[in-house]
C-alpha cells in the first residue's frame, strides 16, 4: 500500500471505483459444491450511475423443491424453457468482463457458485471482489445481523422485490453507494472454492473417487500451475486407487506424471487431458451418416436433444443411447452438460476414450465440425 492509500484509510477515505459490476444469484441451496443457479442478474456501473443490467433464470438440472418457490417466487414453470448454466454462463462472464464484482456475502456464497460454474465448464474468472456484508459490518456494527433485508431496513432503501436476483442487485448497489462514501472499501480476490464437486445421489463410489481426482485437478489448473504439491497428492490418489487405472484419465495421468518434469510442459499436459479441444475434432472431414451408428452427448446449439436425434434419424442416422465398440461417430454438443464431471468431458466420451484406446474406430466430434461437414 502507497503513501496515498495509507492516507486515505486514516482519513477514511475509499478507494475510488469508476465502474464495478453488482452481482446476485437465486439458487437451489446454500451450498455451492451441492446446489444450482436458478437466477444470475448483474449491474454494471460507471461513475455511480447505472449503464446496463442482465438479468437471467436458469434451467437446473432437476426441479427445484417447494421451499425455494416460497422464498424466491420463482416455480418450476418459469423454469422449464429457461436455458442451462452452461449457455447462461458465458454470457454472463461478457456482461461482467473484469469489472470488479459486489455483491452481499459475495465472498462465501455468489463467488463460490460462480468459480465452480467456471471451472466446470472450463472458463476464465479473473475478476475481484467488494462485500457489502463486511462493508455493513464494518460501517454499522451495532445492528443485530447484516444480512440484506436488515442492512436495507437501516438505510430506509426499498427492495421491492426481495429474493430475486435483479432487485437484490438494485439494494446491494444502494448500499455500496451509501457505505463507499463514508467507510474504506476493501478488494479481494475470489477465494478457490473448497469443494468443487456435486454428487448425485445415485453415484457409485468409484465414481465419487474420480470425482475427487477432478477436484484435485481443477483447484490445480484454477491456479494456472501444476506445482510440486499437486504432483504429490495427483500421485499418491493414483497410488490409492490402482483398481481405476483402467478408468479415463487416470492411465494417462499417471503416464504423464512419470514421463514430463518440466512444470509448464506438465501443466499443459494435465490441462489437455481434463479439457478435450472438440473443436479440432473431426475438422474439415467430411461425414456420411446414412446407416452410420450415433450417440450425441450434451446440449447442442441446433436444438434439444430430441430435435437432433429426429434429424439425424430423418437423414438415415442409428442413434443409439450409449456409446459401445460398434459405435461410428459420438458428437459433442457445443454447450456440454451441467451434468458431465470436470472441465467438459462426461461417461460417453470418457467411454469413447477407452475403446479408442484399445483400438476402436470411434470418432468423436464437435457439434460445430459436426453440422458444417455433414454431408
Amino acid at each position: 500500500m502507497g503513501f496515498l492509500d495509507n492516507l486515505s484509510s486514516v482519513l477514511g477515505l475509499k478507494p475510488q471505483l469508476e465502474r464495478y459490476v453488482v452481482l446476485d444469484f437465486e439458487t437451489t441451496g446454500l451450498s455451492p459444491s451441492k446446489d444450482e443457479i436458478i437466477e444470475m442478474a448483474a449491474i454494471r456501473v460507471v461513475n455511480s450511475k447505472v449503464t446496463d443490467t442482465f438479468s437471467q433464470l436458469v434451467k437446473p438440472s432437476k426441479e427445484i423443491p417447494y421451499k425455494v418457490s416460497d422464498v424466491t417466487g420463482i416455480t418450476n414453470d418459469m423454469l422449464r424453457d429457461a436455458p442451462s448454466i452452461n449457455r447462461v454462463l458465458p454470457h454472463f462472464l461478457e456482461f461482467i468482463g473484469n469489472d470488479v464484482l459486489v455483491g452481499h456475502n459475495i465472498i462465501d456464497f455468489d463467488s463460490q457458485f460462480l468459480a465452480i460454474a467456471c471451472i466446470r465448464f472450463g472458463l476464465a474468472l479473473n475478476n475481484r471482489i467488494v462485500d457489502t456484508l463486511l462493508l455493513a459490518r464494518n460501517a454499522i456494527p451495532s445492528l443485530k445481523n447484516h444480512k440484506l433485508n436488515t442492512v436495507c431496513d437501516f438505510y430506509k432503501i426499498k427492495n421491492k422485490n426481495a429474493h430475486r436476483a435483479l432487485s437484490d442487485c438494485e439494494a446491494t448497489y444502494k448500499i455500496y453507494e451509501k457505505i463507499s462514501k463514508i467507510k474504506p472499501i476493501e478488494i479481494y480476490d475470489i477465494p478457490v472454492p473448497k469443494t468443487i464437486r456435486k454428487f448425485p445421489e445415485n453415484s457409485t463410489e468409484d465414481t465419487k473417487k474420480l470425482q475427487k481426482l477432478d477436484d484435485l485437478l481443477a483447484e490445480a489448473l484454477m491456479n494456472g500451475t501444476f506445482t510440486a504439491e499437486d504432483i504429490k497428492k495427483t500421485k499418491s490418489w493414483i497410488k490409492r486407487n490402482a483398481d481405476l487405472k483402467d478408468q479415463y484419465p487416470v492411465a494417462q495421468l499417471a503416464k504423464a506424471l512419470a514421463e514430463i518434469s518440466e512444470p509448464d510442459q506438465l501443466f499443459i499436459a494435465v490441462r489437455d487431458l481434463c479439457i478435450p479441444n472438440y473443436v479440432q475434432m473431426g475438422a474439415n472431414k467430411p461425414i456420411m451418416i446414412i446407416g452410420k451408428k450415433i450417440t450425441v452427448a450434451g446440449e447442442f446449439m441446433f436444438g434439444s436433444h430430441e430435435e437432433v436425434v429426429t434429424e439425424l434419424e430423418k437423414r438415415g442416422a442409428m442413434i443409439r443411447a450409449n456409446v459401445s465398440s460398434n459405435t461410428d461417430y459420438l458428437v459433442i454438443g457445443k454447450y456440454g452438460s451441467i451434468d458431465w464431471n470436470f472441465k467438459g468431458y462426461g461417461n460417453q466420451f470418457k467411454h469413447a476414450m477407452e475403446l479408442i484406446e484399445k483400438g476402436n474406430n470411434i470418432e468423436i466430434i464437435s457439434e460445430d465440425n459436426f453440422w458444417r461437414n455433414l454431408r
